[in-house]
């Protein structure tokens, strides 16, 4: 019972990221969350391309599960940008045609996003 509730929370909470504008600023972004999606960007537009989900919760998922870190850790043993679980990960790469390593800011968030598109 707890797969629905998670597959939820993750759908609510990019929605929600992505429900409110962001803050103006005078200069430069100064939000490190932010900043850190930017270098991966290319993934990002890749994997919402592929899989048919708006770039902006790809976005909202990687700064709420990681932050930004690609190799975030969770207490539960989630991995990577997209924050999945070793087993998950390692169906999806083969789905995908990924390489094994979960922290790989490309395949972690390929393998997050056919995740996404499949709840």
């Amino acid at each position: 019972m707890a797969r629905p509730v998670c597959r939820f929370g993750i759908i609510a909470a990019a929605s929600v990221a992505t429900s409110f504008p962001a803050p103006a600023h005078a200069g430069p972004a100064s939000s490190k969350s932010a900043e850190a999606a930017l270098p991966w960007q290319s993934f990002v537009d890749e994997a919402a391309s592929r899989f048919s989900v708006p770039a902006s919760w790809i976005r909202a998922v990687i700064r709420i599960e990681s932050n930004g870190n690609p190799k975030a850790v969770s207490p539960k043993g989630a991995v990577g940008l997209m924050q999945l679980m070793p087993d998950t990960f390692t169906e999806l790469r083969v789905r995908c045609g990924l390489g094994a390593d979960p922290t790989d800011p490309h395949d972690n968030i390929i393998a997050g996003t056919a995740y996404l598109r499949d709840m």
